[in-house]
């Protein structure tokens, strides 16, 4: 969708550059070890909720991450996020217009 408005912008005669936010892996996977190690603590409790279909999707979608283990982990987690917001946040003003890439 996001290549479709993209080529219709183009063949409108707009500049169309593709640009990749800083660090993006990396905020993709601070993200999801941030909301692992919240849920952490009522997983035990969660899990009977959820429907069929919610628990191995759950189990895929959170096997590549691991939470963190304590608390000034966690720390070390929210300063990496408070960066790169930082980063995010000094890239995103030098462009106009930006679609991000499509996550993989």
């Amino acid at each position: 969708m996001v290549r479709r408005a993209a080529d219709a912008l183009a063949n409108a005669g707009y500049g169309v550059v593709e640009a990749y936010p800083p660090r993006y892996e990396e905020v993709v996977t601070t993200w999801v070890r941030l909301l692992l190690g919240d849920f952490a603590s009522v997983m035990e409790q969660l899990v009977p909720l959820m429907g069929e279909g919610a628990r191995p999707f759950w189990r895929r979608s959170t096997a590549p991450c691991r939470p963190c283990p304590a608390w000034p982990r966690m720390s070390q987690l929210l300063a990496l996020r408070h960066g790169l917001g930082r980063a995010w946040s000094q890239f995103t003003p030098s462009r106009r217009r930006c679609c991000c890439a499509r996550m993989t």
